[in-house]
């Protein structure tokens, strides 16, 4: 049996079921567009031009990756690998967060022809041109280019090739295309939930290479970080060899993901089959003649490679379930409103009608609500918690503004207000009264007066109103026209009222319209059908308002109401008082009731107490026949379905058709509603063992305990029943345990002797420059030495020992596989 079959044998390349669904579900996400706000797990392929990144991908894959300066695009490459019985390719651009819909439009455009595997340069080319249409000269593009590719021999992987760094510019490339690539390379490493793979090929200065640089920058501790050495079999001397060995094992720059080491097909090899590659790759590695036999199998190897990315993967998938799963039950949530505030797709014109009488029907419940201030509704939910912001709450608000409009009556509906007394400053304006001459007639604003100018100026008013009267009685229309002057105000605050009212009325209209119908159709309802109403309601109220102010504009008013008489007497003796305050005591009852009878005061006083009757009654008509009449009762029949049956067929068209958008985006939502759907089940039946034990890999240790990943809490089961329940497990286990042993050899012997005698390996200066980058207080010379069969327990004299846990459930993170 050859090496590679032993190798193939010895670590698993299939994952369980339980664990490719997962990564199935998480990786249906990614062409969402939601790769940033969803922070999903990504394995992100970092090196330069000459690093091998092409060759390892292609080992990984399968695909024929096209090598060469020439090949290095402007874009990312998603790489979606699912082991599945059939084979199948296809390519796609998945466009980044916030594309426009024209951009979105030419992306959707792209379509190559992918029949089989050799067609993956042509499509690379085909992808790079049509970006170009969206992407100005020296930029690299947002958008991805997806590639999936299933078959039986695949491992199931996601992967982003980031494009290559440059050193230099080239043909076709630009200071500023170097300078670009470097800034998106950087972007993603920065992103948390990426998991960067470093390629460094072996034959390069380790101080000297920018892509560990950049990974240390973006993961400082390097818990994020895999690193890859490639092109092993291009070290000439064994003192270079032993260092990257020691950078394999994880001794010279540590890692929390450690490193793992490929052997790629030298150039002039393009016909060899991946099948040759991969044994070649086996057989380099086995040679008991190499050093590289001494490195552990799980740390070399396209092979061992492929599990150990899948269990990275799988970990830090684990690690995003809960926060991940409350997101996308947002995410359904807000589909869901999306899809009802569309609508059901209506083609027939019964389906139209029904769409309509629905919305009708929402529209009555609230409107009636809406009035009536029960708030029963959701609707009104969000305006009860905003911050006193009441526009939906209609009856709140009407009763504000008919609070407010009442307070203007009193403070501000009177033009002249009359104040007793000597004071100067009227208590109930907080104005100045006004001590000048007064002329009826020459102002606007109201004014606050002393009863004694206002008698004066009443008297000098009366006088062009005489007629036919006695001398010392009043002109009949006196009064009236007196306390026309003091009403002058009603006419103004009642039409402000009725425009404050039909404009709330409007607004609450409009977003109880909103919340029924999807903005299209309630656009299209307001104006074709509610707009002109609002319109003619708003007529109608203001000539209510002037008809209700029309009686108290005549020169003879009229009133039956018995606090006139009470309240004129009153008046009089207020008037006496006056006076008497004035002008000295009075000397009799005769002289008390001829004061009384002087016109101007009879006018004053009667005009006086006519106003405190009237103003109310004026408020409480502007109230319930104007407010109320003209706009809150009409307001329930704005819209029906009825109404819309007497439209002509362009406005009912307009009203029920559904605009392209409208029907891409209904389709588009109700797509992803079903991902998101189908992902939250996968994610919540695997979400219990999110929060267990994750996989740890010693820095020193020759092997990785890639079956430790998130086990749960759970009591140890016994040897039998393990054995009856785990037959499985234990026999991977076995082969596991049997593939970590390194092969007995005599360089390997000479190796462990040298190891535990504490004999140094070499170390040069540039290995231990990018290994301060990650751990500037690392020690070489302190780091533990593990023997193969110690296990991992309580720390025993300051040494850190190895121990395989047996699996304790099957859940998704118990795989035996990993």
């Amino acid at each position: 049996m050859s090496a590679f079959r032993d190798l193939d044998n010895g670590l698993p390349l299939v994952a369980s079921a339980e664990q490719n669904e997962l990564m199935d579900a998480i990786d249906r996400l990614r062409p969402l567009s939601l790769q940033h706000e969803l922070e999903l797990p990504q394995l992100i392929v970092c090196g330069k031009q000459s690093s091998g990144k092409s060759s390892v991908l292609e080992a990984i894959s399968h695909i024929p990756f096209p090598i060469g300066r020439e090949t290095t695009t402007r874009f990312a490459t998603e790489l979606v690998l699912r082991n599945a019985s059939d084979e199948n390719i296809s390519a796609s651009i998945v466009p980044s967060a916030g594309t426009s819909t024209a951009d979105l439009a030419i992306l959707r455009e792209f379509d190559p022809d992918v029949q089989r595997l050799s067609d993956f340069s042509r499509v690379l080319r085909e992808a790079s041109d049509h970006l170009k249409r969206l992407v100005p000269p020296g930029k690299l593009s947002s958008h991805r280019l997806r590639i999936e590719l299933s078959g039986p021999q695949q491992p199931h992987l996601t992967l982003i090739d980031m494009p290559g760094l440059m050193l230099n510019a080239t043909s076709g490339f630009t200071e500023s295309d170097i300078e670009s690539v470097r800034t998106v390379m950087k972007e993603y490493m920065r992103q948390p939930k990426s998991i960067i793979l470093a390629l460094m090929p072996a034959s390069d200065d380790l101080a000297d290479h920018e892509v560990l640089q950049f990974a240390a920058e973006a993961d400082p501790e390097g818990v994020r970080t895999l690193g890859i050495l490639t092109k092993p079999d291009r070290i000439e001397d064994d003192e270079s060899r032993a260092v990257r060995i020691k950078v394999v094992q994880n001794e010279e720059i540590p890692l929390k993901l450690g490193w793992h080491v490929l052997r790629n097909l030298g150039p002039g090899v393009e016909t060899r089959s991946a099948e040759d590659r991969d044994r070649e790759e086996a057989d380099f590695f086995a040679d008991p003649g190499s050093v590289w036999s001494t490195v552990a199998p799980a740390k070399k190897g396209v092979a061992a490679l492929r599990a150990r990315l899948r269990s990275i993967l799988l970990r830090s998938i684990a690690d995003t379930l809960p926060a991940l799963t409350s997101e996308i039950e947002l995410r359904i949530s807000a589909l869901d409103q999306h899809l009802i505030m569309l609508g059901p797709p209506r083609m027939t014109s019964n389906e139209q009608l029904s769409y309509l009488d629905n919305i009708s029907r929402e529209m009555s419940t609230l409107i009636d609500q809406a009035c009536k201030g029960t708030y029963d509704e959701p609707f009104f939910t969000s305006a009860l918690t905003n911050d006193g912001n009441n526009a939906r709450l209609l009856r709140t608000r009407i009763r504000d503004l008919y609070d407010d409009f009442y307070q203007h009556m009193i403070d501000d509906g009177q033009l002249y207000h009359i104040v007793d007394g000597e004071t100067r400053t009227c208590s109930v304006h907080d104005r100045s009264v006004h001590s000048g001459e007064i002329v009826l007639g020459r102002t606007t604003s109201p004014l606050c007066v002393s009863y004694q100018n206002m008698a004066k100026a009443v008297l000098h008013y009366i006088g062009q109103f005489r007629a036919q009267e006695l001398d010392g009685e009043p002109p009949a229309v006196a009064i009236g026209q007196v306390f026309r002057l003091m009403a002058t105000p009603w006419q103004h605050l009642g039409d402000a009222l009725a425009i404050r009212c039909i404009d709330a009325a409007r607004y609450f209209f409009c977003s109880a319209l909103n919340a029924c119908a999807p903005s299209h159709t309630a656009n299209a309802i307001y104006e074709r059908m509610v707009a002109s109403r609002f319109e003619s309601c708003r007529e109608r109220v203001r000539l209510k308002v002037k008809e209700l102010t029309t009686p108290y504009q005549s020169p003879f008013p009229i009133t039956k109401n018995p606090l006139y008489r009470s309240n004129l007497r009153s008046y009089d003796l207020k008037a006496i008082d006056e006076t008497a305050r004035l002008e000295g005591p009075l000397r009799n009852i005769e002289e008390a009731a001829n004061l009384a009878r002087r016109p101007e005061h009879n006018v004053l006083n009667a005009a006086a107490v006519y106003y405190e009757i009237a103003v109310h009654t004026f408020i409480d008509n502007i109230m319930t026949l104007a407010i109320e009449n003209c706009i809150m009762t009409p307001l329930k029949d704005m819209f029906n379905v009825r109404k819309a049956l007497q439209l002509d067929d362009a406005s009912f068209a307009a009203i029920t058709a559904e605009p392209n958008e409208v029907v891409t985006s209904r389709k588009s939502s109700a797509e992803d509603l079903q991902v998101f759907t189908e992902v939250l089940e996968v994610c919540n039946r695997h979400k219990f063992f999110a929060g267990t034990n994750s996989l740890e890999e010693d820095s020193s240790a020759d092997h990785v305990q890639l079956n430790n990943i998130h086990r749960a809490a759970t009591p140890t089961t016994s040897p039998a029943k393990l054995r009856a329940s785990s037959d499985g497990l234990l026999a991977v286990s076995r082969q596991d345990a049997a593939m970590r042993t390194p092969p007995r050899t005599p360089e390997n012997d000479a190796r462990e002797r040298g190891t535990t005698l504490g004999m140094p390996l070499p170390q040069d200066e540039s290995s231990a420059a990018i290994r301060d980058l990650f751990d500037p207080d690392f020690d070489a010379s302190s780091t533990p030495q593990i023997d193969q069969n110690e296990h991992l327990g309580l720390p025993h004299n300051g040494t850190r020992t190895a121990q395989r846990r047996q699996p304790q459930h099957r859940g998704i993170f118990t795989n035996n596989n990993i």
